[in-house]
């Protein structure tokens, strides 16, 4: 036996309190690949997507027959799917465009995302999805966020507001960094439903900790266009520092060489008279007539010269001879 039961804007059947029971309703815990009876979660947020949409002034038809859709929007051509198992997103998902649905969205509870499997969460974020949860209305600015199951208690249902996370993110024009924020769900169905917060599949979102991370989200697509418009600009810039290093490098090959002024030490004549200069000093003997002089440098001999024979622009006293070797070598260079 079945008796008609009424929720809010949902109708439905239900096995009659102490009648016979039958096989057909038991099911397991996770149902494989999704669907079996939807839980008394699944019909309660269905229903307030609807209600909320209808708010919105749109028409929302509860499971449609042709797409198949949980809720489905035709004015925006959108079905909404709240997705309480692990499931074929993408074959689904392009079922109902087939039907005539041009994009449908996933709402996964926020509370089982954070046990769901790897795959699952991955979905979330590579498809136009969001997490939801419901919270308590009451909770003032700085308070915890508390969740409500007012499904199972009917009494909670004028304290629970529903809100989307995980996907949804907001923007920092002086920064130009998008981070996530828990937003309302009539907010974002507004946003949504109007086309002026779009999914884009890659976003750089900044992170807990500063860590940027790359994925699916949902962006008010001013913000977006603020961001392509600041991204543009840095690549312009780094463009022009680029070709203003390439220009500064093409004029240093092109400038002539200018040669260095040559010294004592780069000379090879003036170097090979220093060192014969400065050996002749330092050993005290007589040097060999036939042996070649630089031009401009004078013989002494030390023992047979006297101090008459002596041209005066060129003695060497004796103090020059007690001086180390280094600086009796400047000392002849000052004189060159």
């Amino acid at each position: 036996m079945l008796v008609a039961v009424k929720r809010g804007p949902t109708r439905f059947l239900r096995s009659k309190p102490g009648g016979a029971s039958c096989s057909h309703g038991v099911v397991p815990a996770i149902p494989p690949g999704g669907g079996g009876i939807e839980s008394d979660e699944h019909l309660w947020f269905k229903g307030r997507l609807a209600t909320i949409c209808r708010l919105l002034g749109y028409e929302a038809v509860i499971e449609d027959p042709r797409t198949k859709a949980d809720v489905y929007v035709p004015d925006a051509k959108t079905a909404l799917e709240y997705q309480r198992w692990s499931t074929e997103f993408g074959t689904r998902t392009f079922a109902r465009k087939l039907a005539g649905a041009t994009s449908t969205i996933w709402f996964v509870p926020e509370a089982w995302s954070r046990t769901a499997t790897k795959k699952v969460r991955s979905e979330v974020y590579s498809r136009p999805a969001a997490l939801i949860g419901a919270y308590d209305n009451r909770r003032k600015r700085g308070e915890p966020w508390t969740s409500l199951r007012p499904w199972e208690n009917e009494e909670l249902n004028r304290y629970a507001r529903l809100y989307v996370s995980g996907t949804v993110v907001n923007y920092k024009h002086e920064a130009d960094e998008f981070f996530t924020a828990r937003t309302d769900l009539m907010q974002f169905l507004r946003d949504v439903l109007a086309g002026t917060r779009v999914w884009i599949a890659s976003v750089p979102v900044q992170k807990y900790g500063g860590f940027e991370t790359a994925g699916g989200a949902w962006v008010r697509k001013t913000d977006w266009e603020r961001h392509q418009s600041a991204e543009r600009a840095r690549q312009e810039l780094w463009l022009r520092r680029q070709d203003e290093l390439r220009r500064r490098s093409e004029a240093l090959d092109a400038a002539p060489t200018v040669e260095p002024e040559t010294t004592v030490d780069q000379h090879p004549a003036l170097a090979e008279g220093a060192e014969e200069i400065e050996h002749q000093v330092a050993s005290d003997t007589q040097v060999a007539p036939s042996q070649s002089v630089p031009p401009g440098v004078v013989r002494i001999d030390p023992v047979s010269a006297s101090a008459a024979e002596l041209p005066a622009t060129e003695t060497i006293t004796p103090s020059l001879r007690r001086e180390p070797w280094w600086k009796r070598l400047a000392w002849w260079r000052g004189r060159l």
